[in-house]
C-alpha cells in the first residue's frame, strides 16, 4: 500500500461474491435451515412428593427396606417411619373416651327404659320421663363424638408411616433420621412410572424463532443409535437468573428403556428456513460493537463499511440475514487494513473458504 492509501491494492486483501445462491448461480437467493442442538437429561413426567401431614419429629428412616435416591418403589411401600409416642397416647386416650361414653350410654338407656315403664303404669311424672330421654340422647351424642375423635387420632397415627403413593423411582430425599419435619414438608420425591420428558436449558433467543416442525429428535448421548422423538410439553415462564436460560421439557414419545431417569440426551430442533448470505469468518468486522463487512463498489472500487445482521455462526463461516444483497463484493481478507473509501483492486477468491455461498 502506498503512503496515500489510494490506487494500490492493500496487501492480503481479497474479495468474494456475497450471493444468496450457489457459486454458479449468483442471483438466486438461497435459504438456510437452522438446526439447534442442545444437551439435556431424561426426567419423569409425573413427579409426586411424599410429605408428612402432621408436626412430628422424624424418628428414623425405615430400614427394612430402606429407600434412597435411585431406588425403585412400589405403590404403598413403606419409605420412612416417624415418632409415634404422642399419637399413640392420643389413640389410647380416645379409646378410653369411647369406652366411657359407651358405659354412660348403657346407664342412660336403662334409666330411660325404666322411666318409660313407670310412666306407662302411672308411677312417675312426665318430667322425669323427659329428663331420662334427654340424658339418653345426650349420651348417644357423646358416644358419636368420642368415636369421631378416635377416628381422627387413629388417622394421625397412620400418618407416622410414610408410604409411596405410586410406583416409581425415588429422585430426592429431603430428610435424615432424627430430623424435625413440618406438616406438608416433602420428605421423598418420586418420579412415577409412565411418561418421560427430555429436559433442556435453552437461551431465550432460540425460543423466538419459528420452528419448522413441532417434533424434536432425541438421541441417547452414550449411544446415538438409541433414538426417539418428542414434542414441546412445557416452557418455563421465566428465565433462570443463575444461568440466563429457559427450561424446556420435551414429552418423549414411546421412550426407549435405555432413556431412564437422568440419562444424558441430545435434542435437535429444526427451524424455518430463511434467506441468508454465508461468508467466511475472515470477512467479519465490527464497528462500535456492531457487526459489519467491507463492501466494494463495483464501479469506483471504493470500499465502504456496511452494517449487517448476523443470523448464526458456523465453523469458519458467518451467516448474515440482513445488510447485503446477492452479488455484492465483500472483502474477505485483510479487513483490518482497510479504511472507508479506500480504492482496491478486487480479485475473486476461488478458495472454498473465501467464497460466500448461501446454503
Amino acid at each position: 500500500m502506498d503512503s496515500g492509501g489510494h490506487g494500490a491494492v492493500p496487501g492480503g486483501v481479497r474479495c468474494a461474491i456475497a450471493s444468496g445462491a450457489t457459486a454458479v448461480d449468483r442471483t438466486r437467493p438461497g435459504r438456510h435451515q437452522h438446526l439447534a442442538r442442545r444437551l439435556g437429561h431424561a426426567d419423569g413426567r409425573n413427579q409426586g412428593a411424599c410429605s408428612e401431614r402432621s408436626r412430628l419429629p422424624l424418628f428414623r428412616a425405615h430400614r427394612l427396606p430402606y429407600r434412597d435416591v435411585g431406588d425403585r418403589v412400589e405403590a404403598g411401600q413403606v419409605l420412612a417411619t416417624l415418632e409415634t409416642t404422642e399419637q399413640t397416647a392420643d389413640v389410647n386416650s380416645a379409646t378410653a373416651g369411647v369406652r366411657a361414653a359407651e358405659a354412660t350410654l348403657r346407664q342412660a338407656r336403662a334409666a330411660f327404659q325404666r322411666q318409660s315403664t313407670l310412666l306407662s303404669n302411672g308411677y312417675t311424672t312426665q318430667t322425669s320421663y323427659d329428663n331420662a330421654n334427654q340424658d339418653f340422647l345426650s349420651a348417644q351424642a357423646s358416644l358419636d363424638s368420642a368415636k369421631a375423635n378416635l377416628g381422627t387420632v387413629q388417622e394421625q397415627l397412620s400418618y407416622t408411616t410414610l408410604r409411596a403413593d405410586a410406583a416409581g423411582v425415588v429422585t430426592a430425599r429431603n430428610a435424615e433420621a432424627g430430623q424435625v419435619v413440618d406438616a406438608a414438608q416433602a420428605i421423598f420425591t418420586i418420579a412415577r412410572d409412565g411418561g418421560r420428558d427430555a429436559v433442556f436449558d435453552v437461551y431465550e433467543a432460540l425460543l423466538a424463532r419459528q420452528p419448522a416442525d413441532d417434533r424434536i429428535a432425541i438421541t441417547l448421548l452414550s449411544n446415538p443409535s438409541i433414538r426417539a422423538t418428542g414434542r414441546v410439553r412445557e416452557i418455563a415462564p421465566a428465565i433462570d437468573p443463575s444461568t440466563g436460560t429457559v427450561r424446556v421439557k420435551i414429552a418423549i414419545d414411546n421412550p426407549p428403556p435405555e432413556m431412564g431417569l437422568g440419562a444424558a440426551v441430545a435434542g435437535v430442533g429444526r427451524f424455518q428456513a430463511r434467506d441468508v448470505v454465508v461468508l467466511p469468518w475472515t470477512a467479519f468486522f465490527t464497528r462500535d460493537g456492531t457487526a459489519a463487512v467491507w463492501v466494494v463498489d463495483p464501479l469506483s472500487k471504493a470500499v465502504a463499511l456496511t452494517s449487517v445482521v448476523v443470523d448464526s455462526y458456523r465453523t469458519g463461516e458467518v451467516l448474515l440475514r440482513e445488510g447485503l444483497k446477492p452479488g455484492d463484493l465483500v472483502v474477505t481478507a485483510g479487513t483490518q487494513l482497510l479504511r472507508p473509501d479506500e480504492i482496491v483492486a478486487p480479485r475473486l477468491d476461488t478458495a472454498p473458504a473465501g467464497m460466500g455461498v448461501a446454503k
